[in-house]
C-alpha cells in the first residue's frame, strides 16, 4: 500500500492522469503521506497546478482538510503557487466542510505574500478576512506591501473600504514598503490617506527608512506629499543624518535641497560626523557646501576631522582639511586628530594631516 501511495504521488506530480486513473482503481491509498515529502497526492497536484489530476483525485475522496508538517493544505499549496483553478475546484470541494473557513483563511496570506492576484481575489469571495494574522501578528497587508506587489494591496484597500481595519496594519505596510523601495505600493497607500509620518517602534518615518535605504525616487514621492524632512527617531536622527551614515548622497542632495538641516542627534553626532565617520566623501562635500559646521565636537571632543583621521578615511581628511577644519583640536582625552591616526596605523592620514600644519 505504500508502494502504492508514493506511484500514486508520482504520478500526480507529474500529472500523469492515465497512471492516477488507474492506481486510483486499484486501491491505492489516496491520502497517505509520502515519505520524504510528507505530502499527499493532493497537495502535489495542487502545488504543481495539475487541475484535472485534482479533479481525479477529488472524485475519489481525496481529503482537503489534511495538512502538511508544516500545516499546509493543499488549498495553502495552490494558493501560494497561484494556480487559479484549482483554487476554484478546491473551493468548491471543501465549501461546507468542517473548519473549511480556517484553511481559507490560512491560504490568504501566503496568497498575498506571493502577490497572487486572482487567487486573493478567489479567498475574499470565499470568505477570507482581510485582518486575519499569522501566529507573528502579520497581516495580508503588511505581506502585500512587503513583497511590493501593488494590485494586491489596491485589491485588499478596495475590499477593506468600509470596514474597520486597524491603522497599524496600513501604516506597518507604508514602512514596509518604503524601506524595501516599492514605490508604486507606497503610491497607492499615500494615495488612500495612510499618514506620510507614522512611525515604527523605533520612530523612524517610511521618509526616514527609504533614505536610510538610499531609494531615491519614494523619498522624491513622500517629501513632495509632505513628509516630514526634519523629523527625528528617538534617537534623533533625522532622515538627512541616516542617509549621511549609509552615504546614500543622491538623497542627501534632495534632502538638503528640501531643506534639511545638519543638526545634532541625542549623541551630540550630526550628519557631517556620520557621514565622515564612515568615509562618506560625497555625502561630506555637500554637507559642507551646504554649510555643514565642520569644527564642532561630539560630547567626547570629537570633530568631523577626528571621526575620519582616527577611522582611516584619507579622502574625507583631505576634504575636511581643504575645507579649513582644525588640526589643533583637541578631544576629551587631550589627543588630536594626528595623534588619533597615528594611533590607528592610519599613517598616510597622519602624514596628510602634518603636512597641512606646515602650511
Amino acid at each position: 500500500a505504500r508502494l502504492a501511495a508514493a506511484d500514486l504521488a508520482d504520478a500526480c506530480r507529474r500529472s500523469r492522469e492515465k497512471v492516477v486513473r488507474c492506481l486510483l482503481e486499484a486501491g491505492a491509498e489516496k491520502d497517505c503521506k509520502v515519505h520524504g515529502s510528507r505530502k499527499t497526492a493532493l497537495m502535489l497536484a495542487s502545488q504543481n497546478g495539475h487541475l484535472e489530476v485534482v479533479r481525479l483525485l477529488l472524485k475519489a475522496g481525496a481529503r482537503t482538510e489534511i495538512a502538511h508538517d508544516r500545516g499546509k493544505t493543499a488549498l495553502v499549496f495552490a494558493s501560494e503557487c497561484g494556480h487559479t483553478e484549482v483554487v476554484k475546484v478546491l473551493l468548491a470541494a471543501d465549501a461546507g466542510q468542517e473548519f473549511a473557513e480556517l484553511r481559507v483563511k490560512a491560504a490568504l496570506l501566503p496568497a498575498c505574500e506571493k502577490g497572487r492576484l486572482e487567487v486573493v481575489r478567489l479567498l475574499l469571495q470565499a470568505g477570507a478576512a482581510i485582518n486575519d494574522t499569522d501566529d507573528g501578528g502579520t497581516t495580508a497587508f503588511i505581506l502585500a506591501s512587503r513583497g511590493g506587489h501593488s494590485e494586491v494591496v489596491r485589491l485588499l484597500l478596495e475590499v477593506s473600504a468600509g470596514k474597520e481595519v486597524p491603522d497599524r496594519h496600513v501604516r506597518a505596510s507604508l514602512l514596509l514598503a518604503a524601506d524595501k523601495a516599492h514605490f508604486e505600493v507606497v503610491r497607492i497607500l499615500l494615495d488612500a490617506g495612510v499618514a506620510r509620518d507614522c512611525t515604527d517602534n523605533e520612530g523612524r518615518t517610511a521618509l526616514m527608512l527609504a533614505s536610510r535605504s538610499g531609494h531615491f525616487k519614494v523619498v522624491r514621492l513622500l517629501v513632495e506629499a509632505g513628509a516630514g524632512v526634519e523629523l527625528t527617531d528617538r534617537r534623533g536622527c533625522s532622515a538627512l543624518m541616516l542617509a549621511s551614515a549609509k552615504g546614500r548622497s543622491e538623497v542627501a542632495r534632495f534632502l538638503l535641497e528640501a531643506g534639511a538641516k545638519d543638526d545634532t542627534d541625542n549623541e551630540g553626532k550630526t550628519a557631517l560626523m556620520m557621514a565622515s565617520r564612515s568615509g562618506h566623501v560625497e555625502v561630506a562635500r555637500l554637507l559642507l557646501e551646504t554649510g555643514a559646521e565642520k569644527d564642532v565636537a561630539d560630547p567626547h571632543g570629537k570633530t568631523a576631522l577626528m571621526l575620519a583621521s582616527e577611522s582611516g578615511h584619507l579622502e574625507v581628511v583631505r576634504l575636511l582639511l581643504e575645507a579649513g577644519a582644525a588640526t589643533d583640536c583637541s578631544d576629551d582625552d587631550g589627543k588630536t586628530c594626528l595623534v588619533l591616526a597615528f594611533e590607528k596605523d592610519h599613517l598616510e592620514v597622519a602624514q596628510v594631516i602634518a603636512g597641512s600644519r606646515r602650511r
